[in-house]
């Protein structure tokens, strides 16, 4: 185990800034979560960070060891990648083994490991097989096993689980978050799924055009958002546009709907509101915001409701809410059905 330490790492190409003058402490056993959209420089900081590609400036170190200038196989990193790379002629042990054959460990040491490495990831039964013969969601597990074989300080996982379906992806998910908390092995993974992000991740890091946005625990960027871009990018929410005035506290969107907030900064021209946040009713209530709508969409999804009210004004919230308590309370679900949406003003948010 190990803390990393990223000292202002730029990477550049040409007159495209990949990475500019990033730094960022990982603690000692932390899973961080490298998080952003396609572009936004994540995977070359993880590849920087391995030693695949060389950073233009910047200082990497890994346990208070300076690794800037070391080359991959030096770093003693467990990798994973995003299309498991094993190696179809070798079986399943040898696939393992490789890391530790290179490095020319004794051959009792090599059985020893690989034996661990798969009994972490429930497949030592397994090992006389080929990648072909393995589904996805085991080929990943192997590939994590032979990332853990080498007893690395750090494993860094390169959206490890974007190739498997749906529901192997929650399974992997769920087995890689505990095998991550039971050995506190520090952990850096690039993804730009959201709910696996805060799923499995202690921080996360939301990147945006080479650029650090924000770091924080999922519950901190949900609820305290950085900009406009972290809240958008961290869960649903609602943004509207308008304007409040010095030592007001009450926000005035353009199309004339008035809402009451905690804020009374002058400088802000939108608010946010989260779907989770908003109530649906059949009267009035006595909440600081509440206001009659019309469902103009309604969406079905499982146990829950996603819900479009549509304002007189015109402006339009979306409303996630569950089907028990709609029908407990008696609320219509159809589109063209009126009913009452409210917030408190805690839950309205200047941007």
């Amino acid at each position: 185990m190990a803390a990393v330490t990223i000292q202002n790492l730029q990477k550049v190409y040409g007159d495209f800034v990949a990475v500019e003058d990033m730094n960022l402490e990982v603690r000692d056993g932390e899973f961080l979560i490298l998080l952003g959209p396609s572009g936004c420089g994540k995977t070359t900081t993880l590849r920087m960070l391995a030693g695949f590609i060389e950073q233009n400036t910047g200082k990497l170190e890994i346990g208070g060891r300076d690794i800037t200038a070391d080359p991959p196989y030096r770093r003693n990193i467990g990798l994973v990648f995003q299309n498991y790379a094993l190696f179809p002629h070798l079986d399943i042990f040898e696939n393992v083994a490789f890391g530790l054959r290179r490095r020319k460990l004794p051959e009792d040491d090599i059985k020893t490991r690989v034996s661990e490495a798969l009994e972490l990831v429930r497949l030592g039964h397994l090992e006389d097989r080929y990648p072909k013969q393995l589904s996805g969601g085991q080929q990943q597990r192997v590939a994590i096993a032979r990332a853990l074989a080498i007893r690395p300080d750090i494993l860094l996982l390169d959206e490890p689980l974007s190739n498997l379906d749906a529901k192997l992806r929650l399974q992997v998910r769920d087995e890689l978050r505990a095998l991550q908390q039971a050995l506190k092995i520090t952990t850096i993974m690039v993804t730009h799924d959201q709910d696996e992000a805060m799923y499995v991740g202690d921080r996360l890091v939301v990147m945006q055009a080479g650029k650090i946005q924000q770091i924080g625990t999922p519950m901190e960027l949900y609820n305290h958002p950085a900009n406009r871009f972290v809240a958008s990018f961290i869960g649903r929410t609602n943004f509207l546009a308008g304007a409040i005035s010095a030592g007001d506290k009450a926000f005035v969107t353009n199309s004339g709907l008035t809402i009451e907030t905690e804020q009374a900064e002058c400088n802000h021209s939108e608010l946010m509101v989260r779907p989770e946040m908003i109530e649906l009713s059949a009267t009035k209530t006595a909440d600081a915001n509440c206001f009659e709508a019309e469902i103009t969409r309604s969406v079905f999804l499982g146990g829950n409701l996603e819900i479009l009210a549509t304002l007189a004004t015109g402006d339009a919230f979306t409303v996630v809410t569950t089907i028990k308590s709609l029908t407990g309370a008696g609320l219509p679900a159809e589109v063209g059905s009126r009913l009452y949406v409210s917030f408190n003003r805690q839950s309205a948010v200047l941007m």
